[in-house]
């Protein structure tokens, strides 16, 4: 009998010790979970109070800082293109029926009689029908060779730089001088109006930007061009941030959009980095003109395959310091990455090889790439260094939520809620950036004079456009 006790007791005794060690160690284990998430929290902590701190001073929100709750911006016009120009001298419009048309808005096809014009509007029938010749001439022109450098590059008659020259050849200036005669002939074709000595052509924005940027909670001026330096430095001291669009236009001097582009940058970038920020945004073609400007103008741009076509976007290391994308919730920075929201339609695009050894990244970090068609890597999206408010993406948020065409060559446009989401955010975020800026026009009424409201779009249905503003140059 005493014999048993004495195992019970040594078996109860192993049973404690065994219990007191599983306490222990467990005490021990929850003890460094605690820990490392202790660490843990205190990094988040520490990161989140970082980004914060960055957040408030690149955003001007410190405390006693004013934000301009009544933001304007500027969208660079740029001069119509060729087919453009066609379907508008098709359709027997000239220069005084777009005046016109700023006063009153009529839609194209209304019944004559109805308005009491004369000036050469045509039947709802015969817009379609020229609308529609032009989309035919679009997919026509986009099976040439030579159409990649037109799209891009209509009015130069300087030779091209050497990436463009090493893909096209010595064929390449020949080429850009036709189509500059034959742009000329159109044009004074268009013209065609009594005492009229001027060749010069129409500029236009579409709608779809100035929709965006009202979105975003802005007005909108319209900043013409060909005018005189005063202009531009009226302009600039007027608006709160300027756009520039997408289109098929040079980005260098030899055209009004890249001159009058290159007045904004170099102005925006001095204010900036003296303490007046001034942001800019930049579409597709707007996107080059910004990569082609800090390249310190040098062509930087390689031919690739980006035409109609809805990618991803994946990520660089430089998100994690990137105004643009850190403020984007978590949600949106993952459907980018995973699903096609970028609205694609250019021919050229920036490589990150070029975007590095011409220097871009001493202006801007590069954000996120895209892979075109034939799997080529390209630049998306880009942001400022320096804090630099400038911000500058290869594809179309815009089209997202205010394109809709369904054409055969331009039905990559991706309106999930996702994709609406992605454009509704860019909007605001380039509108939360203007509102840091202080400038403004000297009065109520010179603002008033000033803005888009004071034109009127034309409708442009079976285009790649809803609506499109024009402006008769002066």
């Amino acid at each position: 009998m005493p014999v048993i006790l004495q195992l019970r007791s040594l078996v109860f005794f192993f049973l404690v010790l065994l219990i007191f060690s599983s306490v222990c160690y467990a005490m021990k284990l929850s003890g460094r979970e605690k820990e490392v998430e202790k660490q843990g929290n205190g990094l988040e902590r520490e990161k989140r109070e970082n980004s914060e701190k960055i957040t408030n001073e690149e955003d001007g929100q410190e405390k006693g800082k004013h934000w301009n709750n009544r933001p304007i911006i500027g969208i660079l016009a740029q001069e119509v293109d060729m087919e453009l120009l066609e379907v508008l001298r098709h359709l027997g419009i000239s220069k005084s029926s777009l005046v016109d048309l700023n006063r009153n808005h009529y839609r194209p096809g209304t019944d004559r009689a109805d308005r009491g014009d004369n000036d050469g509007w045509t039947s709802n029938r015969t817009l379609h029908s020229h609308l529609l010749n032009r989309v035919q001439l679009s997919n026509n022109r986009l099976s040439q060779r030579g159409n990649d450098i037109y799209s891009i590059i209509p009015y130069t008659t300087e030779p091209v730089a050497e990436p463009l020259q090493k893909i096209f050849g010595n064929s390449v200036d020949q080429f850009l001088k036709s189509r500059r005669t034959e742009y000329q002939q159109w044009e004074s074709d268009f013209e065609g109006e009594p005492g009229t000595t001027s060749n010069k052509n129409l500029s236009y924005i579409a709608a779809s930007y100035v929709k965006f940027v009202e979105s975003g909670g802005a007005r909108v001026v319209p900043i013409m061009i060909d005018r005189d330096d005063e202009y531009y430095e009226k302009m600039f001291h007027s608006l709160n941030g300027v756009l520039f669009p997408g289109g098929a236009v040079a980005v260098d001097e030899t055209s009004g959009y890249g001159r009058a582009g290159k007045l904004i940058y170099e102005k925006a970038r001095a204010s900036s980095l003296a303490g007046d920020p001034f942001p800019l945004w930049g579409t597709c073609l707007g996107f080059e003109l910004m990569m082609f400007l800090a390249a310190r103008s040098k062509e930087l741009r390689a031919r690739c395959q980006g035409q109609n076509i809805a990618s991803t976007t994946k990520g660089t290391r430089a998100i994690h310091h990137s105004r643009l994308w850190r403020q984007m919730s978590h949600h949106l920075r993952r459907a980018m990455e995973t699903e096609p929201l970028a609205a694609n339609f250019h021919h050229f695009c920036v490589t990150p090889e070029n975007f590095t050894a011409f220097n871009v990244n001493t202006d801007f970090n590069l954000l996120a790439t895209s892979l075109d068609a034939e799997g080529l890597e390209y630049v998306a999206m880009a942001e400022g260094t320096q804090g630099l408010p400038f911000f500058a993406v290869q594809f179309h948020p815009e089209k997202n939520i205010f394109e809709w065409t369904t054409l055969e060559n331009h039905n990559a446009i991706p309106h999930s809620a996702n994709a609406a989401a992605v454009a509704s955010y860019f909007a605001r975020f380039f509108v939360d950036q203007a509102r840091r800026s202080q400038h403004s026009f000297s009065s109520p009424e010179e603002e008033q004079s000033a803005l888009v409201y004071n034109f009127n779009p034309v409708d442009m249905p079976n285009t790649s456009m809803e609506q499109v503003y024009f402006f008769p140059l002066d």
